[in-house]
């Protein structure tokens, strides 16, 4: 029986018989010797072993025919980004700065809004104080504007001299006029004249003295406040 001896690439192996050879896997292109060859040739030059050794099939490749290339619409397009978790990344960042600033700004608006309303509620309470000042005042301003006289010189025969009258002012607002009538008394009792004496514009907490020019009659002096005008107090 014929025995056929292999070549590998690296080694040479054998003898197989044919039905061994049937075992292998056996390529076209392996070297292969057998007796009565003078030298090696290959297993698909061997009519006896065309039919045990193993074909290898080129490489099988689809051909596919060419397509039109269908443009997808704007909706199903896909931007390209080299970095797109920092693109997110970043948007996710100026998204929060942008939050964070308007809490800030929502934050400063109410904080103002609270102190206006403060403001306003305390400035209320000041002009209802105020005003609970000013009617006490009102109600009671004899009080608080006093007039008085200095010692003055008479003549047995009637004359006053050196006659002084003053209006002090013990509030805390201006007063713009106040009037004292002032009464000349003769010996007898009686009346013998009378006038009145404008001070203007009397400043808070102070006293204002005018005087009173001589006369030729009357041997005592009495006086009263007639009227007290205030814009800031409210009297007119």
């Amino acid at each position: 029986m014929k025995k056929y001896f292999l070549y590998d690439g690296s080694q040479q192996t054998g003898p197989f018989d044919i039905e061994e050879l049937k075992s292998k896997k056996l390529n076209k292109d392996m070297p292969i010797w057998f007796e009565g060859l003078d030298d090696w040739t290959t297993i698909d030059k061997v009519d006896e072993l065309k039919e045990i050794f193993t074909v290898i099939p080129p490489p099988f490749v689809v051909k596919l025919e060419p397509q039109a290339r269908v443009q997808k619409p704007e909706s199903q397009k896909t931007v390209s980004s080299d970095n797109p978790k920092q693109s997110s990344s970043s948007g996710r960042r100026l998204f929060i700065n942008i939050g964070l600033v308007i809490l800030g700004l929502i934050g400063y608006f109410i904080y103002t809004q609270i102190q206006h309303q403060q403001y306003q509620n305390d400035r209320e309470s000041e002009i209802n104080a105020e005003e609970d000042t000013k009617r006490m005042i009102r109600n009671d301003i004899t009080s608080y504007v006093i007039a008085d006289r200095s010692d003055y010189s008479y003549s047995e025969f009637g004359g006053i001299s050196n006659l002084k009258i003053s209006v002090t002012n013990n509030t805390d607002y201006l007063l713009d006029n106040v009037q004292v009538r002032v009464i000349y008394i003769k010996a007898n009792g009686d009346v013998w004249d009378s006038k009145i004496i404008d001070f203007n514009l009397v400043n808070p907490h102070a006293k204002s003295t005018m005087k009173i020019g001589d006369t030729s009659r009357g041997t005592s002096v009495q006086y009263e406040i007639v009227s007290i005008k205030s814009s800031a107090l409210g009297l007119n």
